[in-house]
C-alpha cells in the first residue's frame, strides 16, 4: 500500500524552526551590537587625543554630541499632531 505523504507535517514544524531561526539571529545581533559598541568605545579613546588645539576641542566637542542619541518619540506608534505655540504680543 502505499502512503502520501502530506505536508502536515511540515507546516506542523515550521513555527518550531522559526523559533530556532529567530532565536540565531538575535544572538547574532547581540554579538554584532557588541562588536560595535566596543568599536565606538575604542573611538571615544581615539578622540581623547585632538584635546592640544581649540580644534580639536571643536572636534571632541562635535563627537560628544554626535553620540547623544535622542528619543523623540518617531517609529510606528500614533502620529501626535504638533500644535504650535501661539505667537507672543510684542513687548513680552
Amino acid at each position: 500500500m502505499y502512503r502520501i505523504a502530506t505536508p502536515s507535517a511540515t507546516v506542523m514544524n515550521a513555527p518550531r524552526g522559526q523559533i530556532v531561526n529567530r532565536s540565531a539571529l538575535l544572538k547574532e545581533v547581540e554579538t554584532d551590537t557588541a562588536a560595535l559598541v566596543e568599536f565606538v568605545n575604542d573611538m571615544d579613546d581615539l578622540v581623547l587625543q585632538f584635546d592640544t588645539t581649540p580644534t580639536g576641542h571643536r572636534f571632541m566637542e562635535a563627537w560628544k554630541r554626535a553620540r547623544i542619541i535622542v528619543d523623540v518619540g518617531g517609529g510606528y506608534g500614533v502620529e501626535k499632531t504638533v500644535v504650535p505655540s501661539p505667537p507672543q504680543a510684542p513687548g513680552n
